[in-house]
């Protein structure tokens, strides 16, 4: 579980999360989508990093302390999402997750 710099809390599949490491330095990407805040580099692997705030449309926050990338890998495809504070990892079935609002 995780937050975005809000009160919401937000969750991935566990097994789509390879680690979650602080914030570290961006390079810049020139024309990357504007939800691709940067590439980080983990271990000598330049990964892309998605805003995830940008992502569903949340207005940007100060990047500071609480900033984390969760490194995950979809279809050996590796990436990085920057949210806030990680707080757990919890064991639960797909049933008990809501659906996401209609907009």
């Amino acid at each position: 579980l995780f937050h975005l710099h809000s009160r919401h809390l937000f969750a991935l599949n566990v097994f789509k999360v390879k680690e979650v490491v602080k914030l570290q330095h961006l390079n810049i990407m020139p024309n990357a989508h504007p939800k691709v805040c940067g590439v980080t580099t983990i271990r000598r692997e330049s990964i892309p990093v998605i805003d995830l705030r940008r992502a569903i449309c949340m207005p940007e926050c100060e990047r500071d302390a609480d900033c984390n990338l969760v490194i995950t890998e979809y279809n050996r495809s590796v990436q990085a999402f920057l949210v806030g504070r990680v707080d757990q990892i919890v064991n639960t079935t797909w049933s008990d997750i809501m659906p996401t609002p209609s907009s």
